[in-house]
């Protein structure tokens, strides 16, 4: 054996036992002979990271890429490193690269997919999952982590399929059972609440206008299907009728997922306030991307509406976790574990300034529900939406705003049909100030009434 080889298995035999001085100090003796060796390079960048040397590290990992630009292991232990240094983009970059190389590498068609997973990019995640299947279609790790992105962002029966071809592949896979199960019980259970309260309304598709200006009601109906991405959708396909439901979301590029009929009802709830002169500003708790709370100051600035305000109560980083003692309702509540609702203030900014909305009518109410609304400066409110998702949110929402609630104008509720701690506020709330005025029913889900009296 020659002396490359027995130092080249030292060196091995020292990284594998954890010594990364020794196997440093081998490794680079080993490129005294070949200093062009990609595999050394490779394996003395890895040491380097694993001593927190991240200058060579970076050195070591780059220079074998140079030399072997088609070895799949040398870029993804480089975005690894990139990872651990915060640098996510550049990681993405280097694995699309990659795969422009080796186009037929499911591997790394996956971990690019996970890097999008770990940051909340689930359309772009599926969409490396799917290519890493399409490469390797027995790929059973890719189909479950497309199920969990996939169930993360409601789309059911997608990750359904996704977890039913899991355990086809391998009926042992960890958890992939349970989340079969769960998602069965949860189909069933959609159908159910869909059918026993889907009925045909003013609020269904685009069919009535709310609006006596012809441009105004198109400029509207535009907005909405390009917050609900529903612009290019057949309006008698089966897809889009889940979307006039509020049953699923078609596109990760909606700015909404609240559905048609309730994107309506809002629609037709401001422009009621506008027509009947109720005083005060637009409010909803609880905006994810914004979606509704756009719709509000588009209609406003149709109407050259000035002297309301738009205004987004939300914490910007998801849901609380649940207070068990104040609010038992919520003990079950995983709202909090969902990072679909983690989007920034700045991101929700974005979309209102790719509508032309963001200006000085639109207000940003930043934090927990408890600590905002008590003190949030605002008089009068025309239309208040709630869609904060737990008993503690729905609660902290209408105890601190309905009050504020003109005589004519309107409360709507988006989880009331489908999220029990959300009915179960809205009831205990009603009963204590004794509200009496006739619940209307927008789609499944989704309710609203307009105030009569004074609590």
């Amino acid at each position: 054996m020659s002396n490359f080889n027995i130092l080249l298995n030292s060196a091995k035999k020292e990284h594998e036992k954890g010594n990364f001085l020794g196997a440093k100090i081998l490794y680079i003796r080993l490129l005294e002979f070949e200093p062009n060796n990609p595999d050394i390079n490779h394996f003395l960048g890895v040491i380097y990271s694993h001593l927190n040397d991240k200058q060579n590290a970076y050195f070591y990992l780059k220079k074998s890429i140079e030399i072997a630009p088609n070895n799949i292991y040398f870029y993804t232990n480089l975005a690894k490193l990139l990872m651990l240094d915060d640098k996510t983009k550049q990681a993405i970059q280097l694995l699309i690269e990659a795969i422009e190389k080796n186009p037929d590498s499911a591997e790394t068609c996956f971990n690019l997919a996970n890097i999008f997973k770990m940051n909340n990019n689930y359309h772009k995640a599926i969409d490396y999952y799917k290519k890493a299947i399409q490469i390797n279609p027995n790929y059973a790790d890719a189909y479950n982590n497309m199920g969990l992105c996939q169930a993360e962002y409601w789309r059911s029966k997608d990750a359904f399929e996704s977890f039913k071809k899991v355990l086809e592949l391998n009926p042992n896979y960890p958890n992939a059972k349970r989340m079969y199960h769960v998602l069965e019980d949860k189909l069933v259970d959609e159908e159910r609440i869909i059918n026993k309260y889907k009925t045909s309304n003013i609020f269904s598709k685009f069919e009535y206008n709310f609006d006596e200006n012809e441009i105004i009601a198109d400029y509207l109906t535009l907005l909405k299907k390009c917050l609900s991405d529903t612009l290019r959708i057949d309006e008698e396909s089966v897809e889009f009728e889940k979307v006039n439901e509020g049953g699923i979301i078609i596109s990760f590029l909606a700015e909404t997922m609240i559905g048609i009929k309730r994107l309506n009802n809002l629609h037709y709830c401001i422009v009621e306030t506008i027509k009947n002169n109720i005083a005060g500003d637009l409010i909803e708790t609880g905006v994810w991307k914004g979606g509704a709370t756009i719709l509000m100051r588009a209609v406003l600035k149709a109407y050259n509406i000035k002297d309301k305000l738009v205004w987004l109560a939300d914490s910007f980083e998801g849901l609380p976790m649940p207070n068990t003692e104040l609010y038992p309702a919520d003990t079950n509540s995983i709202w909090h574990n969902m990072k679909i609702f983690n989007v920034s203030i700045d991101d929700v900014k974005n979309n209102f300034r790719n509508y032309g909305l963001l200006d000085d009518q639109v207000k940003f109410l930043k934090g927990w529900f408890k600590d905002t609304l008590p003190t949030a400066p605002i008089e009068k409110i025309s239309v208040l939406r709630l869609d904060g998702d737990m008993y503690e949110s729905t609660m902290d929402a209408m105890k601190n705003l309905y009050p504020k609630l003109s005589i004519g104008g309107y409360v709507i509720i988006d989880d009331w049909g489908i999220i029990p701690n959300c009915n179960q506020a809205i009831t205990d709330y009603r009963k204590l100030h004794n509200i009496q005025e006739k619940i209307e029913f927008i789609d499944f889900s989704g309710i609203y009434w307009k105030k009569e009296v004074d609590i």
